[in-house]
């Protein structure tokens, strides 16, 4: 970084003269005082080899200051640069592309979901010297980026990446004395372009929150919203069979009619339909079995026809259209909705809480960008985990539409999309674990089973074929073999949502099988960093290894008939042997015990099987001691 001026730092405007001058040097960054503000911009170096920026801003003068602009700026080095940055939509999260940096470019959070549209995260790569710089904003409120390159005439050829609260709309005064956080920077250089070094932010995340990784059932992909009793008990019976250790009951658990959409908010159980009062009785069951119980809110949201509407407008921010948002920025409407949770949980034994979000809030009126709504809700979930620190808080936004870095640590699992489909999944984990840890990646398999197939001409004996949703429902179908799906569920939590019964008893034992093999290996997956050793239109490579490189696994995913093989180059500590095996070309184990050093891996690589279209295999590899 270059820093000569508070400009290199900070973009600051407001009702005052710009803020400029020679920052001073402190033990730990930099500190800037004029006659209105003290700033100061701190930075943490991890052993990951994450870098943290803070900053804050006080204002140290008599009178109010109201800022409309306030952004954390990074000024490097000028140069040939190209950039990444990412888009999410609906069921195609992760939608990440390089370009040229040109001029510069820019990108801002619209609503109060994070991550709906555009992640908050961007990196630059120097095509002169092959290095890059990742930049991870810790949104905390509507965002915005910045790249740009920035000339003097006769003077330096500079880039300059801003990051911070969204300054559209923004008003935030601060009264004598008062300070304005600003939202943190991960930042760190990397030299992979296919991976970005996301390995450095795993390492990060894992030695500083690590996760359960439970395996999870959800009752949505099985029947929706129609569900009784005797149906949920059918597949809990079979979830119990397989390991699930958690049961959700998602969407349509609650309402008065069965237009659940119409009372969202009121988080009351119906007598007449769907469960028909017996929601405690069956959590129960889930427990009798072994079992977990867990249960979908909307939480933030409640629809205008709710009775919580009628008798507490108070505590919403209710703008045009038919949806309603608690608010978080109150205390008051706080502990009202944390009351009403508190009730189901303890009413339900919850233990697991599908937090969702399938609407946008785009109007901060108080032209605050949502800091105060999102301070009140990280203080919701800060409390739920105080009075029960075992629940598991699992994070939905139609999908990836809050999975943000900021709410990591409050966070057990995130949904990182509603597109169950395998193939799709693979490429948005692919896109997403280079700015979220791999090991809180919920993968999902929604199967059913197709027997009595018969494969091919002549006809002969039939067999069984695995079909699976391709989307977010089961609009669209897909076949994949076994060997596919449990390899590409590998590196996180695990879920499955679907029609059990619809299940052979066979695929269902291989699933159990699968599962148990898991469990068994938590740790690794807990602990997991995951490195994209290839990634082309016809195939993928990943390798998933734990921080001392004791175990690595490696997975080759083909998307087409391409070659026979490939040759793998696994990362490795550099300096310990190996014993590997390998999966071959029809799914058996090639147990030769074949043991290869760091230098010899890394000189001549390991042959992997890579035929087939749309197949996978797998590489073990265990360090001896």
């Amino acid at each position: 970084m270059i820093v000569t001026d508070i400009r290199d730092l900070f973009t600051i405007y407001g009702d005052f003269a710009e803020v400029e001058g020679a920052p001073t040097r402190c033990e730990d960054g930099y500190e800037f005082q004029n006659d209105i503000f003290f700033i100061k911009s701190s930075f943490f170096k991890h052993s990951s080899g994450v870098n943290r920026r803070s900053d804050t801003i006080k204002n140290i003068s008599d009178h109010p200051v109201t800022i409309t602009t306030v952004l954390s700026k990074f000024t490097i080095n000028g140069g040939e640069y190209e950039v990444y940055t990412q888009y999410n939509e609906h069921i195609s999260e992760g939608q990440g592309a390089w370009a040229p940096l040109v001029t510069g470019v820019y990108g801002q959070s619209d609503e109060i979901r994070t991550n709906q549209d555009v992640n908050p995260f961007v990196a630059l790569y120097n095509t002169q010297n092959q290095r890059g710089l990742v930049f991870h904003l810790m949104a905390e409120s509507m965002f915005e980026y910045r790249v740009c390159r920035d000339a003097e005439f006769l003077g330096p050829r500079l880039v300059r990446v801003e990051m911070g609260i969204k300054s559209d709309n923004f008003s935030y005064t601060l009264a004598p004395n008062e300070e304005l956080r600003l939202p943190d920077t991960l930042f760190y250089t990397f030299k992979s372009k296919l991976d970005l070094d996301a390995y450095k932010l795993h390492r990060y995340s894992n030695e500083l929150y690590k996760k359960p990784l439970p395996i999870i059932y959800n009752s949505w992909m099985s029947h929706f919203d129609l569900m009784s009793y005797d149906s949920l008990m059918e597949q809990l019976k079979r979830a119990s069979a397989i390991g699930c250790e958690y049961f959700t009951v998602d969407a349509g658990w609650f309402g008065e009619t069965q237009k659940w959409w119409d009372v969202v908010g009121d988080w009351v159980e119906p007598e007449d339909c769907g469960m028909c009062g017996r929601l405690s009785e069956f959590a129960t069951q889930v427990r009798e079995f072994g079992l977990k119980f867990g249960l979908w809110f909307e939480i933030e949201r409640s629809s205008k026809f709710s009775r919580s509407i009628c008798e507490h407008s108070e505590h919403y921010i209710i703008p045009s259209g038919q949806h309603a948002y608690i608010n978080f920025a109150s205390s008051e409407a706080v502990d009202y909705i944390y009351a009403k949770l508190k009730a189901c949980i303890d009413k339900y034994g919850v233990e697991l809480i599908k937090f969702d979000l399938n609407a946008p809030l785009r109007f901060d009126s108080t032209r605050h960008a949502f800091i105060d709504f999102y301070r009140g809700f990280i203080e919701f979930l800060s409390r739920i985990k105080r009075e029960y620190p075992g629940i598991h808080l699992q994070c939905c936004a139609s999908g990836g539409g809050r999975m943000s870095m900021s709410l990591v640590p409050y966070f057990d699992s995130f949904w990182a999309s509603d597109n169950h489909g395998i193939y799709e999944q693979l490429d948005i984990f692919k896109s997403t674990l280079v700015r979220m840890p791999c090991s809180i990646l919920e993968k999902w398999a929604t199967i059913r089973s197709l027997e009595g197939f018969t494969p091919s001409y002549p006809v002969g004996s039939t067999e069984e074929r695995i079909l699976l949703s391709a989307d977010c429902s089961w609009f669209r179908l897909e076949e994949a073999n076994l060997e596919f799906i449990k390899n590409a569920l590998c590196g996180g939590p695990i879920g499955v949502s679907c029609d059990l019964t619809q299940v052979s008893d066979t695929t269902l034992g291989a699933l159990g099988d699968f599962i148990c093999a898991y469990k068994a290996e938590r740790e690794l997956w807990q602990d997991s960093e995951c490195h994209i050793l290839c990634n082309t239109p016809t195939l993928t490579i990943l390798q998933f290894n734990d921080k001392s490189f004791d175990k690595i696994r490696i997975f080759a995913f083909t998307d087409k008939y391409h070659q026979d093989n490939t040759i793998v180059f696994p990362i490795t500590d550099g300096k310990s042997a190996y014993s590997i095996t390998k999966t071959e070309r029809h799914g058996a184990m090639c147990l030769d015990n074949v043991v290869m050093t760091s230098s010899e891996l890394d000189e001549s690589g390991v042959e992997l099987c890579a035929w087939g279209l749309r197949q996978s295999y797998r590489m073990t590899l265990d360090k001896i001691k």
